[in-house]
């Protein structure tokens, strides 16, 4: 394992109980049991002590009588929205002033958002699907009247919605007990599977994928309801929150805090926040308890890919390594001596064909790959060759597999590396 985030504390002790949490930018929005709305400005500094500078920019003391149980900013409309005793409110991103509720979703439990771009190429559409009771509303934004308007029939479902997803255009829909696919147009259902023993847990993976929750697992599948993964990715205990945080999954579990890799399949961190309840992602990753919130300050790529390759883990670093901000020749060399190091891993564990598909791939010197091998190379001019480590000593079968690859590898080889 290795280090992908560290957990800073951002707000402590809050004397009000957290419901909900969303991020916009470097603002974090929290709503509160008692219906208090509290907007901060979080922002990083070069005090190593106060690693973040946080502001609380707006306390809306009478934004709601009840508890604020979702929020969700739409930046591309300047908006955000809250669900609260049952109703849907829309609010301006910067003032928090109202614009206007959904009367028709009185009785709301939850809601999500889809923002996809315009067929024309213009601009974006953003569509909001609400559960009240066994139906989903969809509505769509219209610019002209800057309110949302209905896009199509109530969609029936067979019971009420725990939570919602989008899912191209389908929405997902978790119940109590199962999982179901409906496909906006023409309100076509289709099942998936049983919850397990735990309340429903959907993340979005992109704009057609999903990861669903049964017990320990969190199965992938795509909006046709196809699975996208060979295996489900597996748990240590039931995540009852998940968010997905390129390339890493981000799950919150009764006694810890995991994060996970769909490929390959492992285990990358693990660490106690007393209580986590809630998770949140956009430009900053936010966990909150009932009292308490902490950002998730990823770790810098490169001392991620150098603790990698030192533990051998060659795929999530060449992941990595190819999200590093740089220039394109230089983002190239990294990602080469990531997959040079890799073969000569490789190499050392006799999986010779793999070790020389990726030589070929990145033209390496011939006589540094024949040099790999005992008594090829005249012994003086193998000592001049620079390898990560001594190479393996290789007898009997497994010299007689490395030698029928090696052969495979120069019959290949153009006569102008030779």
């Amino acid at each position: 394992m290795h280090d992908a985030f560290e957990a800073v504390v951002a707000i402590e002790k809050l004397p009000l109980h957290i419901e909900c949490i969303a991020t916009w930018e470097s603002s974090l929005f929290v709503g509160t049991r008692t219906g208090v709305l509290l907007v901060y400005s979080i922002k990083e500094t070069s005090d190593e002590r106060d690693r973040l500078e946080v502001e609380l920019k707006r306390p809306m003391k009478s934004f709601s009588k009840k508890p604020i149980v979702q929020l969700a900013v739409v930046g591309v409309l300047g908006i955000f929205i809250a669900l609260s005793d049952g109703m849907i409110g829309i609010y301006d991103l910067e003032t928090c002033t109202p614009r206007g509720q959904l009367q028709k979703s009185r009785g709301a439990n939850c809601f999500a958002i889809r923002v996809q771009p315009s067929s024309s190429g213009k601009g974006q559409n953003v569509f909001l699907c609400v559960s009240v009771r066994r139906h989903l509303e969809v509505h769509q934004w219209n610019s002209r009247e800057g309110q949302f308007v209905s896009f199509c029939a109530d969609l029936n479902v067979p019971d009420t919605a725990k939570v919602l997803t989008w899912c191209g255009d389908s929405i997902c829909v978790g119940f109590k007990k199962e999982y179901i696919l409906v496909k906006v147009t023409g309100g076509a259902l289709t099942e998936l599977f049983a919850a397990g023993r735990h309340d429903p847990v959907i993340v979005s993976l992109g704009p057609h994928d999903i990861a669903l929750g049964k017990d320990e697992m969190s199965i992938c599948v795509n909006h046709e309801g196809k699975p996208t993964q060979k295996q489900a990715l597996v748990w240590s205990d039931p995540p009852f929150a998940l968010e997905r945080v390129e390339p890493y999954m981000v799950g919150l579990l009764p006694k810890v805090v995991e994060v996970r890799t769909l490929e390959p399949r492992m285990l990358v961190q693990s660490f106690s926040l007393d209580k986590a309840r809630f998770i949140c992602a956009g430009r900053d990753v936010y966990i909150a308890s009932e009292h308490r919130v902490w950002r998730l300050q990823p770790v810098e790529l490169t001392a991620q890919i150098t603790q990698l390759v030192h533990d051998k883990q060659f795929e999530l670093a060449l992941n990595l390594a190819k999200r590093v901000q740089e220039s394109k020749r230089d983002n190239k060399e990294r990602i080469a001596d990531v997959r040079q190091l890799q073969a000569f891993h490789l190499f050392s564990q006799h999986r010779f064909e793999d070790c020389l598909k990726i030589y070929t791939e990145l033209i390496t010197d011939v006589k540094f790959v024949i040099g790999l091998f005992p008594s090829l190379l005249p012994n003086e001019f193998r000592k001049t060759l620079k390898y990560p480590a001594t190479p393996p000593v290789l007898v009997g079968v497994e010299l007689d597999k490395g030698l029928s690859a090696l052969t495979d590898y120069l019959t290949g080889v153009s006569p102008f590396r030779r």
